[in-house]
């Protein structure tokens, strides 16, 4: 999971660079492809990041108890 996630973004990056091009030559052309390689950062390589990232944790440790001492 962890190269497919790498190789997507590898793609992203390329897709950026492709759009910042192409942006100077076709203005229309390069926000279209800027625009999609910001959507495939945010819905396809964050959520995959995350899952990679925290597949294995527990979660509640990060979590403040309930019962909080700190209340009064």
């Amino acid at each position: 999971m962890k190269t497919v996630l790498k190789l997507i973004f590898l793609g992203d990056v390329l897709l950026f660079i492709w759009g910042f091009y192409t942006q100077n030559t076709m203005p229309n052309r390069g926000a279209l492809i800027l625009g999609s390689a910001v959507s495939i950062m945010t819905f396809i390589i964050l959520p995959l990041f995350l899952y990679v990232r925290y597949k294995d944790k527990k979660l509640s440790e990060y979590l403040f108890p309930k019962d909080d001492p700190r209340k009064k």
